[in-house]
């Protein structure tokens, strides 16, 4: 008997909800349905999560989780030839173009800040992650101190770069160059 109330109780509750869930459709997904397209963001040079290679489609494990979610976007705008437009671009540039709406979604491995978070959504974490050092084989460098002179390279945009330049600056070292690479 109770679970007949459960049931019940869990089709009523269904029930009231599909015409007030109705009533607030997301105007992204109406965007996309009268589009019959979504635009979608990714890193060309993030290998393994996205990259992409000449005029070839984007690939890699975030590419694939987007697939599936874009799959189930397309089931939802009731369109199921709906037209993926990829579109390349450094960190900065797919936060903002998520940011404007020139983008649905970011399909790429962009780190969930405090300041990103102020102007996009992100979804549960799919990956952790941690910055390290790459040093020549034998080189005198066994910590952050031993940087003290040196030249530095990391992507800029970055959450790496944001956090070497605060870990430097509060230990005070002075490297001779810091080299902000692509975008």
């Amino acid at each position: 008997m109770l679970k007949t109330v459960l049931a019940a109780l869990c089709v009523a509750v269904a029930a009231a909800a599909g015409p007030a869930a109705a009533q607030g459709a997301s105007p992204t997904l109406a965007k996309i349905k009268a589009a019959k397209a979504i635009n979608v963001a990714y890193s060309p040079d993030s290998a393994p999560f996205s990259s992409a290679t000449g005029n070839a489609a984007p690939q890699g494990y975030s590419i694939e989780l987007c697939k599936r979610a874009i799959a189930q976007i397309a089931r939802a705008v009731g369109e199921p030839e709906l037209k993926v437009n990829w579109i390349a671009g450094s960190v900065g540039e797919r936060v903002q173009m998520v940011a404007s709406g020139r983008a649905e979604m970011d399909c790429a491995n962009t780190t969930q800040t405090q300041t990103r978070l102020a102007s996009v959504d992100f979804s549960n974490l799919i990956f952790i992650d941690g910055g390290g050092l790459l040093v020549k084989a034998g080189a005198p460098i066994n910590r952050i101190t031993d940087l003290a002179g040196k030249r530095v390279a990391v992507i800029k945009g970055t959450t790496t770069q944001t956090r070497l330049a605060d870990t430097l600056r509060l230990r005070g070292i002075q490297l001779d160059q810091v080299s902000a690479l692509y975008g």
